[in-house]
């Protein structure tokens, strides 16, 4: 089981289009100590370039949200009964500060972060020219985005309400989970300082994945 979960996997690259207008900002990897999983409170079968699309949409990203994105295993949110082929895409490129975790959700950083982003700066760009972003840090707290992989499967795993109207017991199915597992555990394998794994809800006011 450990070998077949360090193993290497199978990713998949849509062609994403980008926000031009929006910045975006670059970090050295070793930076990152955490993988926060989400749900993209939408149908199962919805692609990621479309997620995409909705993200560069909002006027506020420059690509998709997530670095990756997780697709598949039993169609418990249309109750369709049918099975679709588990596929893991990539999102926006791992050393690319992810627009994932909240744009209020910040932490503290270890002392090894302080000097990563002390001797390699975050770097931000807008139509290929150097810019700043202040909200990065936030007094002595650096943005959890900064500090973590944005893993999403792609569904609806959050309780109905007004605002969730597709929400309700919809499961994910255990296929799937593994899958976030496996990629979990060669993200660890291949960043060593990654030693923690938390739902979004855990660093922002959200039901986000949901159950």
């Amino acid at each position: 089981i450990k070998s077949l979960f360090l193993q290497d996997i199978d990713i998949s690259t849509p062609n994403y289009k980008r926000n031009s207008n929006v910045s975006y900002c670059v970090r050295k990897m070793n930076v990152v100590n955490k993988i926060i999983i989400h749900h993209t409170a939408s149908f199962p079968t919805t692609s990621p370039e479309v997620i995409n699309q909705w993200h560069i949409q909002s006027g506020t990203r420059h690509m998709v949200s997530y670095h990756y994105l997780i697709q598949g295993g039993y169609d418990s949110n249309q109750n369709s009964g049918t099975t679709l082929p588990i596929k893991i895409y990539q999102g926006r490129p791992l050393n690319m500060v992810g627009a994932h975790a909240g744009s209020k959700s910040y932490v503290y950083p270890t002392s090894e972060q302080e000097k990563t982003l002390k001797n390699n700066p975050l770097m931000c760009y807008l139509n290929n020219y150097e810019v700043r972003d202040n909200s990065l840090f936030n007094d002595n707290k650096v943005k959890t985005n900064v500090t973590s992989v944005g893993i999403a499967i792609i569904g609806n795993y959050a309780p109905f309400s007004q605002r969730n109207p597709s929400g309700g017991d919809n499961k994910v199915d255990e296929d799937l989970l593994t899958e976030v597992a496996k990629l979990s555990c060669y993200l660890q394998k291949k960043y060593p300082a990654i030693n923690q794994i938390q739902g979004h809800q855990n660093v922002a006011k959200t039901q986000c994945p949901g159950n």
